[in-house]
């Protein structure tokens, strides 16, 4: 019976059992996001997988595609329940691909902030308050309104210590 499955794979392999995996004919998904990071005093955004080490494809295991994906390069062997594996639904599958299609179209993926967009303050003095982002201030930093006391001051902060809202 033809369906999804959800395949482990070696660690940081997951390219490599995915292209494998599509020169054998098989159908796979393997979700992915971007994200931001900074890295020496700079942000970077790039994509990253969704479930590191994980991976969805399309098989039958009755009609020996099981053993060909066991055997199949970057994979290590398939996530089970007891002795046979686990079947994801396939309105999971659905799902994460039309909100993966979303959020593209949406540019939410895009980890940049907005000036005027709301944010949160995670460490500091003003840990937990509500601001508005106003613009970068550098690399590192950026500046954000806050009010405090019903007076507006703009804050220079860390982009590592700001969250959306």
């Amino acid at each position: 019976m033809l369906g999804w499955y959800l395949v482990y794979c070696r660690a940081k392999q997951e390219m490599r059992a995915k292209a494998n995996l599509m020169n054998q004919g098989f159908e796979t998904y393997l979700p992915r996001i971007l994200a931001t990071d900074i890295q020496r005093g700079r942000r970077q955004t790039a994509e990253r997988v969704l479930f590191p080490n994980y991976l969805f494809v399309h098989i039958d295991p009755t009609a020996g595609d099981y053993y060909k994906v066991r055997s199949t390069r970057g994979v290590h062997g398939f996530v089970r329940c007891g002795e046979s594996p686990v079947r994801v639904p396939g309105k999971l599958i659905k799902t994460l691909v039309l909100n993966e299609e979303r959020l593209e179209s949406q540019g939410a993926l895009d980890s940049g902030f907005k000036a005027g967009q709301k944010i949160r303050l995670l460490n500091g003095p003003f840990k937990g308050l509500s601001a508005v982002y106003q613009m970068e201030d550098g690399e590192e930093r950026a500046k954000v309104m806050v009010e405090l006391l019903s007076h507006h001051s703009s804050i220079s902060i860390s982009l590592k210590d700001i969250e959306r809202l």
